[in-house]
């Protein structure tokens, strides 16, 4: 959340914040529409498009904490050999 004035009463606050907000979804209304006025075929592409920008953006390794846990050297190279 971002600060604000401190004069600002909590209330003043709080109605910024609802019509921050409402202009978000106003904004995501919008788009949907206009998506849906968009033939299937450019949306498909932008679809497409999208996520082979995201899947490029992605980190390699990042296969979630079970990879992780394996690529951590384990307790026993640590503990003292009982030989």
């Amino acid at each position: 959340m971002r600060e604000y004035s401190l004069s600002l009463s909590h209330s003043l606050e709080l109605e910024l914040i609802s019509l921050q907000s409402l202009n978000s979804l106003e904004k995501i209304k919008e788009e949907v529409e206009a998506r849906r006025t968009m033939p299937e075929a450019l949306r498909l592409k932008e679809d497409t498009e999208r996520a082979d920008k995201t899947r490029k953006e992605k980190k390699k390794g990042s296969q979630g904490p079970f990879f992780l846990l394996l690529s951590l050297p384990s307790l026993h190279s640590y503990l003292p050999s009982n030989e």
